[in-house]
């Protein structure tokens, strides 16, 4: 709650993922966003993709899984009202639903919501990061990417 840790993760050389015993699960975030002004918030999947966004010098909330942390995420945005939301999904089945899930629940709490995905072979924002990418090329995708729009339908279904 009000960017308290709850939990540390960590991954060993070799990747594979713990939690320190007590942890919980939540949203990965620099406290800092929650005090200033977010013009444009990035929201990845996980913890390491989360630091690679921190590493491009993004505004970066990441989610604690391809589906998860949907109401809370709602909730930041709510508190930080950006102009505008990346989520930057991995490169694979869930992580596309669960990508495109997430921006449709936002984007009737913001007007310009996008969705793009790691650019190449690149499974996901950390391993495109450690091929060097760049915030200019992440910026490329960003404006080549259509924002989603909510259409809105008033009435039942029989129209009353």
């Amino acid at each position: 709650e009000g960017g308290a840790v709850i939990g540390v993760r960590l991954r060993s050389p070799g990747g594979p993922r713990f939690a320190i015993r007590g942890s919980r699960s939540g949203l990965f975030f620099a406290p800092s966003i929650l005090s200033r002004q977010i013009e444009s918030l990035h929201i990845t999947e996980g913890e390491s993709d989360a630091s690679a966004g921190f590493d491009l010098g993004l505004d970066v909330v990441g989610r604690p899984s391809c589906s998860g942390g949907v109401r809370l995420i709602e909730r930041l945005v709510r508190s930080l009202a950006p102009s505008s939301i990346v989520v930057i999904g991995d490169r694979d089945e869930p992580g596309e639903r669960g990508a495109f899930a997430l921006a449709r629940s936002l984007a009737i709490l913001v007007r310009d919501v996008r969705v793009i995905f790691p650019a190449g072979p690149h499974a996901d924002l950390r391993a495109w990061v450690n091929a060097g990418a760049k915030v200019e090329d992440l910026n490329t995708l960003v404006l080549a990417a259509e924002p989603l729009h909510v259409r809105v339908v008033l009435g039942g279904p029989h129209g009353r």
